[in-house]
């Protein structure tokens, strides 16, 4: 038998706080924190926890990691319920440059394209993320530039291509033209598994 139930509450149906609550601006958010292994020091730092719900989307659980010894840190968001038997696609024309800064939620099984660019970050190729369009291309010309110096060196014609690509990101960085995102959730179950 399913629940309709909204929320899932702690420690039963004594009255305690659902553990998955709106985010309220009149409320500091509830939030856990543990010790935990920093993969970059070897030394504990410390994450921090918060279970919350998305309007217009799901129950969610924001992580966020730093280590104060050698300043290493992390976010990402994971699910916080079990995956809905369908996919659904949202696309959206960015016009001018206040449209680069729509907040998203890229979940780890969404996938996030540009077809004027034929760009696509796939499903499942980064961690979950609340960002915006231009944090999610910014992300990209981060990832694409970081090896370029050795590219350049091993690979001159790859590191060129490469070059022209972060080049085209820039200017849509810019919206010196419109262009369409398209970010499509999918479901495991949609694909047969």
């Amino acid at each position: 038998m399913a629940s309709e139930s909204n929320s899932v509450a702690c420690g039963g149906n004594d009255g305690s706080k659902p553990l998955f609550r709106d985010v309220n601006a009149d409320e500091e958010p509830e939030t856990t924190e543990i010790e935990s292994l920093c993969m970059q020091c070897g030394k504990n730092g410390v994450t921090r926890l918060m279970l919350t719900r998305i309007p217009m989307f799901r129950e969610v659980i924001l992580m966020s990691f730093s280590c104060p010894h050698c300043n290493a840190s992390n976010n990402e968001i994971q699910p916080g319920a079990p995956l809905q038997d369908t996919g659904v696609r949202y696309s959206f024309r960015v016009q001018q440059l206040q449209d680069i800064n729509r907040q998203m939620v890229k979940s780890e099984y969404a996938s996030f394209y540009i077809p004027e660019l034929e760009f696509e970050v796939p499903a499942k190729t980064q961690k979950g993320v609340i960002s915006t369009v231009e944090g999610i291309i910014q992300r990209t010309i981060t990832a694409l530039e970081q090896d370029q110096i050795i590219r350049r060196a091993t690979d001159p014609v790859t590191a060129a291509k490469i070059d022209e690509f972060i080049s085209k990101l820039k200017e849509y960085l810019e919206v010196k033209s419109p262009f369409t995102v398209v970010h499509s959730i999918w479901c495991p179950r949609m694909r047969g598994n």
